[in-house]
């Protein structure tokens, strides 16, 4: 997910327009957390995973799985790992309570 290079949000009349902006800079801040806890696994290398993560309005991790594996199983770990580890961001106030699916990638190199 890309950041809005300092845009404001305006409205134009459809709340489910600024709904669907605030979810992606939500699922933006989750991930960039996440990303910030990713730690090439022991003897490094290199894939991509798919994963699936559920979270909170409250910032609460629900659910986290492959979506699609690396086709390592210490990468997918590591990756697995980062998400547990993270400490995710509360929603804004404006999104409805519950919980809320993100799919994203992370890409291990060397």
């Amino acid at each position: 997910m890309k950041g809005d290079a300092g845009a404001q949000a305006t409205t134009t009349g459809d709340p489910s327009r600024a709904t669907t902006n605030l979810k992606t800079r939500w699922g933006a801040a989750i991930i960039a957390r996440i990303q910030r806890q990713k730690r090439p696994p022991r003897g490094g290398g290199r894939g991509t995973v798919r994963l699936n993560i559920s979270v909170s309005t409250k910032g609460r991790l629900i659910a986290v799985s492959l979506a699609q594996s690396s086709g390592h199983a210490a990468i997918d770990q590591a990756a697995l790992g980062a998400v547990r580890k993270a400490r995710l961001p509360r929603s804004p106030k404006a999104i409805s309570p519950g919980n809320y699916s993100f799919t994203f990638r992370m890409v291990f190199t060397d």
